[in-house]
Order: structure tokens, then sequence, then C-alpha cells
């Protein structure tokens, strides 16, 4: 079980590509939601389990008169008959009444709830390989044949006929794959909301919504007998919305990357306009919308590869793509003129794995063609030509909008683009010394081999360990989304410490190193058990103020605070495909850390703050390609050793 448990990523991206094999021998499996109900619900973990797990997790982050403090808090809120254990048991008998006890508040706190813009901050943007094609007419070449993967995915989607996804023996929940299409983010003025349109229902989505030139158009996918389009007449349709918007319109787009008050606010006014409603409805629909970009500024080496990352990641501001998105919407899939491509997607709907479901699907229908045989062509009821349904020509009708204040609005909020963008600081490369076959070599986990490699470059620039969130997988149960492994221990400041000084052997090291490692195994096992700490914690503070009573000193103190300042906020997303995803850092003094091992490589992303004295993308990024050799000739080292005793 053990075992079974730690290789959940590695297990799942080998799914991707049995996945692929699959459709090219239109082998259809038993229904990817025939095993939800038997999926166990999320448990809610013994309290003293946590909170000794709580206080262990502190110790690298915390001086001597802190940790003290601590104790005696997480001591006070465990005793018997406390408030500690009166909240545990109104969490056991909510999991008693929800299929999961977590989802809906964690949908909110994460998502819904948060006000901040999502472009950056909570979106990630993905960059897909360099493909091979220039100018606008491979880009709609190109383009058409990744909504026809999409199209094809779509298709599995609508029959629940992707595989299961498995670790060893066990099912995982499928249901973040059905949210994924056909749905956007509505803005709120306190709080957002979703919707969607599932292809069961009457009246299904049959369109895409296509962005040019800061143009929105609704653009049929399908023919008037329900057939999917072929590649030609996809084609065809991009290049009716390049002719009818050869100039650029004003960056409507920008208004979704707003904070999320201000754009709840401004959003409640134009759904007062009836036009307006209708093209926002539409966008809402669309199955995804398909960016068809502007030319980037010229750039080579990894300055290109962070010009592409930015586009993905926010469009590289209201001068250049921002305005062509549309950020509420859960996927957006973006094609540059020169062969720069990827996506954008709005994070309440899942997380990354289903997502590189999709990437490697449609990369690899791009790869074979097999969308361009397999339907024939299709003519609408107008006979040979097809019928293209524009949204306003003027994006939601407000290209040139009469109110000097909304103009002001849009001027205001471009301003406040550059300057998101002014601050970003991000650095993407492949680290190509070695991938990931070389700590399966040694035996060692490879996320815990990066994680450790971070977890040292950090101490080589900051001097310190800090609070550090990964992204673990919850979906061995009903509804499971996200637990945190908290990637910093005793283990790994002892491992950093131990690198950095020249008195401790090499054997010691390598010993450090893979203890340290095999810690990071074994709470990554407890994450995705749903026995970690931080979800639980969670629980128990939002029942204390659902219900109305002081917020237990627990989650007042210092070391709740530093705990949860992740400074460190990282995700391994593998793919078959050679990319990498990005995202912000998630406080002022942090950084985003994305990753995707490779057997011979390891892609990937970092970013920061420019503002922020303290960090430097590029300073973390030297250092991570130092710390990765340093481990690498430590561990062979250290065996060299072994083997001689």
């Amino acid at each position: 079980m053990l075992r079974s448990l730690t290789r959940l990523s590695r297990v799942m991206v080998q799914q991707n590509s049995d996945r692929l094999l699959l459709l090219d021998k239109m082998v259809l499996p038993a229904c990817m939601y025939s095993h939800q109900s038997s999926l166990p619900q999320l448990p809610v973990p013994p309290l003293k389990q946590t909170l000794d797990r709580y206080i262990l997790s502190l110790q690298p982050l915390l001086e001597q008169e802190e940790m003290t403090k601590t104790r005696t808090v997480v001591e006070d809120f465990g005793k018997p008959g406390g408030v500690g254990e009166q909240l545990q048991n109104m969490l056991l008998n909510r999991a008693k009444t929800k299929e999961n006890w977590l989802g809906d508040w964690w949908l909110d706190v994460a998502y819904l709830s948060f006000r901040s813009p999502i472009s950056i901050y909570s979106n990630p943007g993905v960059i897909f390989p360099i493909q091979e094609f220039t100018g606008r007419e491979g880009q709609l070449r190109f383009a058409a044949k990744l909504i026809g993967g999409i199209l094809d995915y779509k298709e599995l989607l609508d029959t629940k006929s992707l595989p299961v996804d498995k670790v060893g023996d066990r099912s995982l929940c499928m249901m973040q794959y059905y949210s994924m299409m056909s749905s956007c983010r509505i803005p709120g003025v306190t709080h957002d909301s979703t919707v969607g349109y599932p292809a069961d229902q009457p009246d299904a989505p049959r369109h895409i919504a296509v962005a040019h030139n800061n143009y929105f158009f609704a653009v049929p996918v399908y023919g008037s007998n329900n057939e999917r389009l072929n590649e030609k007449q996809i084609y065809e349709q991009l290049k009716v919305c390049i002719d009818q918007s050869l100039y650029v319109g004003r960056p409507i787009g920008v208004l979704t990357t707003e904070g999320r008050n201000s754009w709840g606010k401004v959003h409640k006014k134009l759904i007062k306009d009836a036009q307006n409603r209708t093209s926002l409805h539409s966008i809402h629909r669309a199955i995804v919308l398909l960016c068809l970009d502007r030319p980037i500024p010229d750039a080579v080496g990894e300055e290109r590869s962070a010009m592409i990352g930015e586009e993905m990641l926010y469009g590289g501001g209201s001068s250049l793509n921002s305005g062509n998105r549309w950020f509420d919407k859960t996927i957006q899939v973006i094609v540059g003129q020169h062969g720069n491509c990827g996506l954008c997607y709005e994070h309440s709907s899942a997380e990354g794995p289903p997502i590189a479901a999709l990437l490697d699907h449609i990369l690899h229908t791009v790869r074979i063609h097999q969308h361009s045989c397999r339907h024939p062509t299709l003519l609408s009821q107008r006979g040979s030509s097809l019928t293209l349904t524009l949204m306003p020509r003027t994006p939601l009708r407000l290209q040139n909008p009469t109110s000097r204040i909304f103009k002001h609005v849009v001027s205001q909020v471009c301003l406040c683009v550059c300057r998101m963008a002014s601050d970003l600081d991000m650095a993407i490369f492949t680290f190509d010394e070695f991938g990931k076959d070389v700590p399966k070599s040694h035996k060692i986990s490879p996320d815990a081999f990066i994680q450790m490699a971070l977890q040292l470059a950090f101490y080589k620039l900051h001097g310190e360990t800090t609070a550090t969130y990964e992204s673990s997988s919850l979906r061995l149960f009903k509804g499971g989304r996200t637990e945190t492994i908290r990637s910093a221990s005793v283990a790994s400041k002892d491992f950093a410490v131990a690198m950095e000084d020249q008195g401790v052997s090499v054997q010691d090291k390598a010993e450090k190193l893979k203890k340290a490692c095999d810690w990071h195994k074994a709470y990554t096992v407890q994450a995705m058990s749903g026995q970690a700490v931080d979800r639980h914690m969670l629980g128990l503070k939002l029942l204390a103020i659902e219900n109305g009573m002081n917020v237990p000193d627990i989650f007042m103190d210092t070391g709740y605070s530093l705990g949860n300042h992740w400074r460190l906020s990282t995700s391994q997303v593998p793919s078959k495909a050679n990319s990498i995803m990005s995202f912000g850092p998630v406080v002022p003094d942090g950084y985003g850390f994305c990753y995707n091992p490779r057997p011979e490589s390891i892609n990937i992303c970092i970013t920061a703050n420019n503002s922020n004295p303290k960090t430097s993308s590029r300073k973390l990024k030297e250092a991570i390609k130092q710390s990765l050799r340093d481990m690498r000739d430590t561990m062979q080292s250290g065996k060299k050793h072994d083997s001689k005793l």
C-alpha cells in the first residue's frame, strides 16, 4: 500500500499514455463514473494524531521560545473535554451527513471567496512544446488541430468512456474531469460562483469561443446534424473570425484580471444590458475559449521561454494579449504565431492531473492527425457554406462605449495589469544534466529528491528553512481535491545544514539525504490517505467560525501564522508532453515552483515578485541547479563508499 500510494503521480501519467493508445485502437472501457458510489468518504483523522504531526511540522520553522509557546497552545487545544475535542466531534458529525466533509468548504475557501486577481495568483498557465509553424496560416491550421483534439477528448467525457484512473488496484475519483469543459467562473461583488452546462442536458453547448485582437466570437464546431466539424471546416471558421477582427480592439478581456470585488461590480453593471448578457452567456457556455494571439517580442533561450510562460499565465500585458483572454473561463487554449502555444485554466474546476491528461491527449492528436481523416465533410442547412454565429463585433458590445466611466475603468485595469506584469519575476528552464532516472537508480522518490533540492537551494540563498506547500491528491476519496505535503521537516533541515557544512562527511550527507527523502515519502502517503494536517485543521477552524465561536488560540498563534506562510508554494505536474506549468507566488516574499520530472531532464518554472528584495527567480534557479548537482554527487559518492565496506 505504501509503495503504491507514493507512485500515484507516476501511475496517473502512465495511464494518460495508456489512454492515448486505447483511443488509437478505439477501445472504450467501462463507464468512468461507474465506480464513484463505491469510493470511500474522506476520513476525519484522530485529533491527537493531527496535533502531534502539526507540532512536528513546526519544529524546523520556529525558534525555541516560539516553539515552547506553541506547544502550550496546542496542548491546551487538545485537552480532553476542551474546545478541540468539541470541534472534532462536530466535524465527525458533519462527515456523517456529507459525501465529502471538505468539498464545499474547499471550493469556497480556496477559490470562490478568493478576492485577489485570479490571473497569476490562482490560474495556472501551461507551456506546450514549441511547434513547427509560423505566421497566421500556420497558427490557424495548428489551432484547428488543437480544437479537433479537444473535441475528441470531449467525446470521451460526454460518453463517460475515459479509463478510470487508478493507484494500484484502487480507483480514483473522476469528477474533476466532468467540470473542465462548458463551464465558467462568474464574478460576484463579495463571492464568486460557477456555472456548467453538461453534455447530457438539453441544449448542450455546441460551440467554442474564439478571441482575436480582443474581439470575441462564438464558433460552432458541430454541424446541423450534430456531427463534429473536421479540421478543414474548423480552419475555415477561424479564418472568418480573423477577417472580422483585423484591427486591435479595446481590451475588454482585461477586466477579468481585476480583483474579484471590483470585477464583480463591473460585471453587475454589464449584465444590465441585454446584448452584454447574451455575449457573456455565450462565453460561459462555450466548450473552451481559443485565444489566437498577436506575436510576442523576439527573444532567444530562457528569455523566450519566460516570455511564452508570461503569455500563457497572464497574456503578457495589456499591450500584448492580456485583453485577448477571459480568465474566468475554465479552459483557455492559446496559440501564437511562431510555434508558441499552451493553455491557461481557472483552478476551481480541477487540479493539474486532469488538465495534464487533456494536454497529453490533444498534443497526441495533433501529432497523428487522427481527426483530419475520421470525419466526412459536413454541410449546414444553408448549403455548402457553414453558418458562423458571431458575438457582437465589439467585445461584449463595448468596444466603443459611450460611457466615459467605462472607458476609464478599462484604462485603469490596463494599468493594473502592467503593474502585475512588471512585478512578476519568472524563470523557466530545463535542467538537462539528469532527470528522474538518477534518483530512481538510488531507490529514492524523484519527487522527494526534487523537493529536497528545493529545500537545499532555499537554504543556500536564505540561510533558513521555510514553510513549504506541495499539492497532493485526495482523489482516493469521493469528491477528493488536494491535501498539503509539508515538505519542510526536521530531516530536510538537518540535510540542508549538513550539505552546506564542509566538516560533514559525504557518507553522513548521503544518509541525511536519504532520511529526508524517506520522511517526505512517508508524509506523502499520509497526505494521500487523508491523514495529514492542513485540511483537518482547516475544518476545525471553519466549524468554529460557522458556529459563532471565538476562533481558538491555536489558529491565532504565531506558530500557525509562520507554519502557513508558504514562501515555497510548489507542485509536481508530470505529463508525457515536454511541457511545464506556471503559477505565481502566494505570499509577497515567496516563490512559485512547478516542475515536470522527465527521465533524463526536469522542466522547472520559478516565479517571484520583483518588488520584494528577498526573492529572485534567477538566483533560486542557479541554486536549484547546483543543489541537484551536489545531491547527485553525494549519492554517487555515498554509494561508492558503501560498496567498499
